[in-house]
C-alpha cells in the first residue's frame, strides 16, 4: 500500500491515477506544516470534519439500473444488490 502521496496539480493526480491504477484512492482531511515529510515529521495543524456515508446496500427501487458487482472468483457480473454467492461458480464475497 503506497500511503501520504502529495500532489501539487490535478495533473499529477491524473498521472498517478493512471500509471498506477490503485483499487482505492482516499483524500486526506488533515492540515500539515510539512505535508512531504515522514508522518511523525508532518507538523500536523488538524483537520477538517468530514463525513462518508455509504449507502451501497441500501434498498432502493432503481439499484437494478445503476447497481453493478463482479465476482472477484469467475468475473461474473451482474446489477443489483451483490449476492452473497455467485450464481454462476458459488463463490462468496
Amino acid at each position: 500500500m503506497l500511503r501520504h502521496k502529495k500532489f501539487r496539480n490535478k495533473d499529477e493526480l491524473e498521472i498517478f491515477l493512471r500509471d498506477f491504477a490503485p483499487s482505492d484512492v482516499y483524500y486526506s482531511c488533515a492540515y500539515y506544516e510539512d505535508p512531504d515529510a515522514e508522518m511523525e515529521k508532518k507538523g500536523w495543524f488538524g483537520a477538517d470534519l468530514i463525513f462518508d456515508i455509504d449507502a451501497d446496500h441500501v434498498t432502493t427501487s432503481c439499484s437494478k439500473v445503476h447497481d453493478e458487482w463482479i465476482c472477484g472468483n469467475c468475473g461474473f457480473s451482474g446489477k443489483g444488490i451483490e449476492p452473497e454467492k455467485c450464481p454462476v461458480c458459488g463463490g462468496e464475497k
